[in-house]
């Protein structure tokens, strides 16, 4: 046939003897020309006339073009999957589409392979962590070697050289040292308020001297300094040819002179006021708190904006009123019976300006009801009283005013000051048809400017509980003094 290649040369192998082109892989075999190309082998059409159709099929069995063209079905589908398989696809469209279906591990290799780097990554942080936790472990087991090393060394330089100011021991010995200087100097103190004291009375007497006596001689000087300022002396005669001596007249005006009649009048003033609050507490009209019976006296008291007032009242059986004001004087202005009082530190007369005035000082230990900022319960009150007797004829009046204006003794902060009046007043009763004395005291605290609210002593709650705590007990056991007494 014209047109046609010779398909059966020599040295070709046979293919129609029992070559099976069913099983053939037409697209990998190399005499497949299209193999290398991703088209379709081209179809030869079928033409009209005999002699043309009868070659080709007596050559079928000897020409690979028939039988390519019978298995046209299979081959396209082959074509497509091989050429699918031969292309190489990225690993990002795997693992995006693990269902793809020209995968040839569609469902098993795609999932291994996305599987994998999770996998991986888990084994990473696992590693990562353990390797994590043993770093901390190691870093705890050297923090705790090196605490225990520090705490050796430090047991070490206290043992070896111990601290001065961070220890307990060395604050208390370093405080106790400063109390003991406080104590000191406040005894100082005190010692030379004394002699202060005295020598203003020493002054006092010189400037009656000379007041008194223009001329100096040596007896009358003696007999002058060692005997009481009160007593009379008659003067000697003084020579004619000396004249008396000339001195400014300011000279001799020391604060003593004018002091002494300032606790004058402030021992009227505690008079006055004693007796007006013995009438109130006579009459007792309006009483906001009820009467109340306390150590065996009967006791009322008021607090108001300005002051604190506690009134009390007893009997003093088979003792004239005279006698019992007499026995109550002496032990009122007894040091020794301060001193027997529990509450009393201390208690000095530093001044008998007569026999019926005394000017003293006191200093009480008394208790907060509730501890202060610092912790303390217990603070110091000092008392500077100016004490005052005085006979009515039917009675018998003592007062005790506190003196807030003394130069020689300035407030501090290390006492509490307070400004008061305490009266008592005995008079002649009957007791069960027997002569008796009754004894009316009353205590009255103002709230001024010389009672220093600011300071947690000096609250009206403060005050009160520190009334009964004191004054009631004290008249108490003063009473119970004259009684044994008789």
């Amino acid at each position: 046939m014209s047109g046609l290649p010779q398909l059966n040369m020599g040295g070709m192998p046979s293919i129609g003897n029992g070559y099976d082109m069913g099983g053939y892989d037409h697209g990998n075999s190399y005499m497949n020309p299209t193999s290398y190309m991703n088209v379709p082998p081209p179809v030869m059409h079928s033409q009209s006339g005999g002699s043309g159709m009868q070659s080709l099929s007596s050559s079928a069995t000897h020409s690979p073009m028939p039988t390519t063209s019978s298995n046209a079905p299979k081959a396209s589908k082959a074509k497509p999957a091989a050429a699918a398989s031969r292309k190489r696809k990225t690993p990002s469209e795997t693992q995006s589409n693990p269902d793809a279906p020209d995968s040839p591990t569609s469902s098993k290799g795609g999932d291994e392979n996305s599987e994998d780097p999770k996998a991986r990554r888990r084994a990473q942080i696992a590693k990562a962590a353990r390797k994590h936790r043993q770093r901390q472990k190691d870093e705890l087991v050297a923090l705790r070697d090196k605490v225990k090393d520090l705490k050796e060394q430090i047991e070490v330089l206290q043992s070896s050289e111990p601290s001065e100011h961070d220890t307990e021991i060395g604050w208390k010995q370093e405080a106790e040292q400063h109390a003991e200087i406080r104590a000191r100097v406040d005894q100082e103190n005190e010692f030379l308020r004394k002699t202060l004291m005295e020598q203003m009375k020493f002054i006092q007497r010189l400037q009656d001297y000379f007041t008194k006596q223009p001329l100096l001689n040596a007896p009358s000087l003696n007999k002058m300094l060692t005997s009481s300022p009160s007593m009379g002396m008659s003067a000697p005669p003084a020579p004619a040819l000396m004249p008396p001596p000339t001195m400014p007249s300011s000279f001799f005006q020391l604060p003593t002179v004018s002091f002494r009649d300032t606790l004058q009048k402030v021992a009227d003033e505690g008079m006055q006021m004693c007796t007006e609050s013995i009438q109130y507490c006579q009459m007792f009209r309006a009483p906001q708190v009820p009467n109340i019976n306390y150590l065996g006296m009967t006791v009322q008291y008021e607090v108001t904006n300005d002051a604190i007032n506690v009134f009390s009242r007893l009997t003093i059986p088979h003792i004239n009123f005279v006698g019992a004001a007499d026995k109550i004087w002496d032990l009122y202005t007894s040091r020794q019976f301060h001193l027997d009082f529990p509450l009393t530190e201390s208690y000095e007369v530093l001044d008998t300006i007569d026999n019926d005035t005394k000017y003293t000082r006191t200093i009480l230990n008394l208790t907060l009801p509730n501890p202060d900022k610092n912790g303390n319960s217990k603070f110091k009150s000092e008392r500077l009283h100016i004490v005052k007797r005085r006979n009515v004829g039917n009675a018998v009046y003592i007062a005790s005013r506190s003196v807030n204006d003394d130069p020689s003794w300035p407030s501090t902060p290390s006492y509490v000051r307070r400004n008061m009046n305490i009266g008592m007043m005995l008079r002649d009763t009957m007791d069960e048809g027997r002569p008796a004395t009754e004894c009316m005291w009353c205590i009255k605290v103002i709230m001024d400017q010389f009672t220093d609210t600011s300071v947690v002593a000096n609250r009206q709650d403060t005050i009160l509980p520190n009334l009964f705590e004191v004054t009631p007990a004290f008249f108490k056991a003063m009473v119970e003094r004259v009684q044994q007494q008789q």
